[in-house]
């Protein structure tokens, strides 16, 4: 019994988080609408198996006029064909998973990933102050306190319009779920 009544606790927990993100994801992609109203095609790069709850949050937040593009990773070192991946499939903005494993926001790989991208003019955002460390050109989130994060200097040759620190967003209710793109790194 005990062993039962631990895995619900755990499975509770786990929805529990899935909620908070749910609300990172809602503020982030009003900030992004607000800022970028015809950027409607978001990039992940995660493992897959261990984000599908967060991927399937972001995708009914996101709505349908939405493309959610997530490269599927299971290893450090494929950081360069996911990259090459979003090059081709040229995602308005990559979203960096606030704990994706090493492509999470924080994670050495995906500092690399996000400046590779930002040379070839794809920004990237997050929900931490992490994110702004490692190259987002905003963040927002429960890691800042829902305070809009803008990066002063975006690396790269990003060129869009950032929002101002601060900004006042909209709280948009999207219909319909956004749709997926799941596309393997492995080669």
């Amino acid at each position: 019994m005990r062993f039962f009544n631990r895995h619900l606790v755990t499975l509770a927990l786990g929805l529990a988080g899935l909620g908070l993100h749910a609300s990172d994801y809602r503020a982030l992609l009003d900030v992004a609408r607000t800022t970028w109203a015809k950027k409607l095609h978001i990039g992940v790069v995660c493992k897959y198996n261990e984000q599908a709850g967060r991927i399937e949050s972001l995708r009914k937040i996101a709505g349908e006029e939405t493309v959610i593009t997530v490269v599927d990773v299971h290893a450090e070192r494929e950081w360069l064909a996911a990259s090459h991946i979003l090059a081709r499939r040229r995602p308005d903005f990559l979203l960096l998973m606030p704990s994706g494993g090493f492509y999470g926001e924080g994670g050495f790989w995906s500092t690399v990933l996000v400046r590779a991208l930002a040379r070839l003019g794809v920004p990237s955002v997050g929900t931490s102050p992490r994110a702004i460390e490692q190259g987002a050109v905003f963040a927002v989130g429960e890691h800042t306190g829902y305070h809009l994060l803008v990066s002063e200097r975006p690396i790269g040759n990003i060129s869009v319009i950032l929002p101002k620190q601060g900004q006042a967003f909209r709280q948009d209710q999207s219909s319909g779920a956004a749709t997926l793109n799941l596309i393997s790194a492995e080669r």
